[in-house]
């Protein structure tokens, strides 16, 4: 795919490509979408307008003067829809009764008739809901062509009226040329004026018709913020005769104009727009992943992959079902390593009472035998007696409460709850958004995933730990509103 050589504001093309399809739909699915020229060559115009970001806010600002000043305004229309696209072809919306929709919108009808269209598919979907969904977007087509074939002939009226209006307004700039370096101040003016309006395919011919005459024009090329923007003609420099180039420059100009009155009468003359390949391009171009750039700027292209690099691996920020997913999981967490310390210190203790114990009746076992004279013998069963008991308690607590069993479970299931979080903050493992950070629906799968694991966690070791049946989840309050001492708010 070639950019930046027809439309050079947002440097994007449709030369020789039917891709749009698939490529609107990696970047409607928030996949991120990088737009490489590859074709780049000194002398085609280069984009100057921030790539991407441009694009979104020539689109933006050409939609925005379409509200505001109605339909009738062809000249924001037709610059809105020369800022998508360049496509010719034939493309058409079929209803159920088989007519389309579009042969060959004018640029201004179709971005009236697409967003009628539009707002009215879903409109209709709305109310009727998916079983009367395909009878709506029937009768939205129908609704659709009939504003359709009533603009038509008014819409064509209009661009050959435009049309002709700014070739005679060319002609009538260069007759009143009085010298050479004036012509070529009007070229230049001529050329950079007509070079985005809504006749910039018209102007295109008179420029290459002008370039082609080299003897009389050359090129000049124009440069915006360091770049190559276009080539502006110019009268070569060894011309003396100012009537010599006002003959040719009217030749082309009467040239001109006549096939697109000829090209007008016979309904040929219009910019073609398909409404799938229209609303794909759109789409992209205001896409928050799709990024564009020039196989000459080696540094920006290094630095635009690196960016999205990172985008892939982090998104910008987590969504509130996120945040509460991840604050639920460092409670649940905290609850964890909470009762894993408490079960410890009761392992510890009824672990050093044990010892205590058995130390205890071996030391009076051991006196008892070398020295009978030092404890009497009824003292003796009841001091036996007393470490027996006392010993077959806490065999009874240790092997009831499980405290070492909760303590090494609680502490495991916390490490291994505690190294998902940071996969999951991190986007690394099963949370890997694999190039779809800037996408919800993705960002949701892994929200989704955390949760589920957090819950798989959870329920194992209330499981494992034998505490399935207590009350150790309820002790906390994961839902009222964090105090600041804990991680999960």
């Amino acid at each position: 795919m070639k950019l930046s050589e027809t439309l050079p504001s947002i440097g994007i093309q449709t030369l020789r490509t039917h891709n749009f399809g698939a490529l609107a739909d990696y970047a409607g699915r928030g996949l991120p979408l990088l737009l490489i020229d590859s074709g780049y060559q000194r002398g085609h115009p280069s984009s100057t307008k921030g790539g991407m970001a441009g694009a979104r806010d020539d689109i933006e600002e050409r939609e925005a003067l379409l509200v505001k000043e109605g339909k009738h305004e062809e000249f924001n229309m037709n610059v809105l829809a020369r800022l998508c696209m360049g496509i010719r072809g034939e493309a058409g919306l079929a209803g159920k009764d088989g007519m389309k929709l579009v042969k060959g919108l004018a640029l201004y009808e179709a971005v009236e008739v697409l967003g009628s269209t539009r707002e009215m598919m879903a409109k209709t979907a709305a109310e009727r809901g998916e079983a009367g969904q395909e009878a709506g977007v029937d009768g939205a087509v129908r609704e659709a062509v009939e504003i359709y074939q009533q603009s038509r002939e008014k819409g064509r009226q209009q661009l050959t009226k435009v049309s002709r209006e700014g070739l005679a307004r060319c002609s009538e700039m260069m007759n009143q040329a009085s010298d050479l370096m004036e012509a070529d101040a009007m070229l230049k003016q001529w050329t950079l004026t007509n070079f985005l309006q809504p006749m910039g395919k018209v102007g295109k011919q008179v420029v290459d018709a002008l370039l082609a005459q080299q003897h009389l024009f050359s090129g000049a090329q124009e440069y915006r913020n360091g770049e190559l923007w276009m080539v502006v003609p110019s009268v070569e420099s060894g011309v003396s005769d100012l009537n010599e180039v006002k003959q040719a420059f009217a030749a082309i100009i009467q040239r001109v104009s006549d096939e697109v009155q000829e090209e007008c009468d016979a309904g040929s003359h219009r910019s073609v727009l398909s409404m799938a390949e229209y609303m794909q391009v759109r789409d992209m171009l205001i896409t928050p992943t799709v990024h564009a750039a020039r196989m000459n700027q080696a540094q920006d292209l290094k630095e635009l992959i690196n960016e999205i690099a990172r985008a892939e691996r982090l998104p910008i920020q987590n969504s509130l079902e996120g945040t509460h997913i991840v604050r639920y999981a460092w409670l649940v967490l905290d609850i964890f390593n909470w009762y894993a310390g408490r079960f410890k210190w009761i392992s510890k203790i009824l672990f050093a009472l044990s010892v205590l114990v058995s130390t205890s009746l071996s030391i009076v076992t051991v006196v008892a035998l070398n020295r009978p004279d030092l404890i009497p013998k009824d003292s003796l069963r009841i001091i036996v007696l007393i470490h027996s008991v006392l010993g077959s308690i806490l065999a009874a607590t240790m092997t009831f409460v499980k405290p070492t069993l909760k303590w090494q479970q609680l502490r495991g299931s916390s490490l291994a709850l505690e190294s998902e979080i940071w996969k999951f903050r991190t986007r690394c493992s099963r949370y890997s958004l694999g190039g779809k950070a800037a996408s919800s629906i993705y960002a949701k799968d892994t929200e989704g995933e955390l949760l589920m694991v957090v819950e798989e966690v959870k329920q194992h070791t209330l499981k494992a730990a034998s505490v399935m049946n207590t009350s150790l989840m309820s002790s906390f309050d994961y839902t009222s509103q964090p105090d600041g001492k804990g991680r999960g708010g």
